[in-house]
């Protein structure tokens, strides 16, 4: 029942999902999350007058960041890639190490983000999703390159994009791919 809940709930709910079915800190906090959703619904609805879990906190665990050198990078780049999904992740990949978008926003782009600057170079102009702060970044060869390359493409044409870009999922499964393919294994 909600009343029954309190930190000692929690806490062994953290070890059930840990000992019976070997969910690691981040599965847990995952539940952790989902389920602290669904009680501060229960508080809006009224069905509980408080938070019943005030003391109790599952912490993401800190992952130490890999990055890749500019040799691997160059690996990845340069690698003679036949399939051509595993081209296009490669292509966005390149185009994200030139302009230091991420996944939310190289996915967002539209050509109304392309402006010409002060310095009469093409610039993208972006707001961020995580900070929702403007973002704006010259394009570099490279990534002019990459864009002129996919102008055309179907999916770009169809959808008013400035690239082809998959579903974060299935971008990251094929960078995977790509990483093994270019020897880099982290």
């Amino acid at each position: 029942y909600l009343y029954e809940l309190n930190d000692q709930f929690m806490n062994e709910f953290e070890i059930f999902l840990k000992e019976k079915f070997e969910n690691s800190k981040t599965t847990a906090y995952k539940h952790y999350q989902r389920f602290t959703l669904m009680i501060r619904k229960a508080i809006q609805k009224g069905y509980l007058d408080k938070y019943p879990f005030p003391e109790y906190r599952i912490r993401m665990p800190k992952k130490r960041i890999e990055y890749l050198d500019s040799e691997e990078i160059s690996r990845v780049e340069n690698l003679d890639i036949k399939i051509n999904r595993l081209e296009i992740v490669r292509d966005i990949f390149v185009f994200c190490c030139n302009t230091g978008l991420a996944y939310a926003e190289v996915s967002a782009l539209r050509p109304e983000h392309i402006f010409i600057g002060m310095d009469n170079e093409q610039w993208l102009r972006i707001m961020r999703k995580k900070t929702k702060k403007e973002y704006a970044v010259t394009l570099l060869p490279k990534a002019k390159q990459i864009m002129e390359k996919y102008r055309n493409h179907p999916l770009c044409l169809k959808k008013g994009m400035l690239l082809p870009v998959y579903s974060n999922v299935k971008m990251n499964a094929y960078l995977k791919e790509i990483a093994d393919l270019a020897g880099i294994h982290q």
